[in-house]
């Protein structure tokens, strides 16, 4: 299975957004926020390659990846529901990130994995908050936005050269 993550952060940049230096993060990366939030996440050299590649796309020294390794290497959970959630919770509420996939199920539910943890970890009962609420008005599992800001995931599908929107 091949992954591409273009340019998660051409929005970002061209209208300004990029992080800022030095702003305070609870985890340095995706897969460290990953492994605290779900303690069945496994480190493997695989998962660190992807992890560190996509702190480079965070931090914008990268700003196109092609990810391609053999299946169950957690490459899709990594860059599908870890890197949004990581992106949009210690980099920045403004960024609104696009996922597309080749079915509109898989899509779907990459964008409720992500959304159910932005409502899972709001810091009650003991659990890790991340600091971000999803608006009340757009909590669809297909597109949503977080609250205060104008960031959030939109989700679609392709069919042959047509795009259709997960809703």
């Amino acid at each position: 299975m091949t992954i591409a993550l273009e340019r998660v952060v051409l929005q970002a940049a061209l209208d300004g957004l990029m992080p800022k230096k030095g702003k305070p993060r609870r985890w340095a990366s995706p897969l460290d926020m990953a492994q605290e939030l779900d303690r069945t996440v496994v480190r493997t050299p695989a998962l660190d390659l992807i992890n560190r590649t996509l702190v480079d796309v965070a931090e914008g020294r990268e700003d196109r990846v092609l990810i391609s390794m053999p299946p169950q290497e957690a490459k899709s959970t990594t860059v599908s529901r870890w890197f949004p959630l990581f992106y949009l919770s210690q980099i920045s509420t403004a960024t609104r990130i696009i996922m597309i996939s080749y079915a509109d199920e898989i899509a779907r539910r990459w964008g409720a994995e992500v959304k159910r943890d932005f409502e899972s970890f709001t810091g009650e009962d003991g659990a890790p908050d991340l600091g971000v609420t999803l608006r009340t008005d757009s909590r669809a599992a297909g597109r949503w936005q977080v609250e205060g800001d104008r960031g959030g995931m939109f989700l679609c599908w392709r069919r042959g050269f047509e795009y259709r929107p997960c809703l």
